[in-house]
């Protein structure tokens, strides 16, 4: 699986490469004919930039961070991020979910069996990241839709 990330529209694609090992007959190209997806079994990466993703992270716990101290009295470093469900593209929107997890404590602590029920919704449509913005905050089953709403009922 290689991925495309400096594409207009960034993505992913299998290829082969054979036959091994190398030489003058080893050839590499799309593996296109056990796939039943259309467009050269391409599928498109919505979040190609994980450096920028990353700093966004940053930005959407320095604005959590009254919520983390106040319900697990922690700093925003003690807790990591991960994306709970599939990316949604509706319209050309993407719409990303996460949720906030504990930070692995031990060699064998796994991240995605210690939710701490905090999520938040995210748009992170295009690759401009100054655009992306935080659309609400989902917490004790409460949809809040900006962060100082969140934080007054914290409050």
């Amino acid at each position: 699986m290689l991925m495309f990330g400096n594409a207009k529209e960034p993505y992913m694609q299998e290829w082969m490469v054979g036959p091994l090992p190398i030489s003058s007959q080893t050839k590499a190209q799309p593996l296109t004919f056990l796939s039943t997806r259309k467009s050269d079994n391409k599928l498109r990466v919505y979040n190609s930039d994980f450096e920028a993703a990353r700093k966004f992270n940053e930005k959407i716990k320095s604005q959590a961070a009254n919520a983390i101290k106040t319900l697990w009295n922690v700093n925003p470093d003690a807790v990591s991020m991960t994306t709970v469900s599939p990316t949604q593209v509706d319209s050309g929107n993407v719409t990303v979910w996460q949720g906030f997890i504990a930070s692995p404590s031990g060699r064998y602590d796994t991240g995605t069996l210690l939710p701490l029920g905090l999520y938040v919704k995210s748009n992170m449509t295009g690759r401009d990241p100054s655009k992306w913005k935080i659309e609400g905050w989902l917490y004790n089953n409460i949809f809040y839709k900006t962060t100082d709403e969140f934080n007054k009922a914290l409050s």
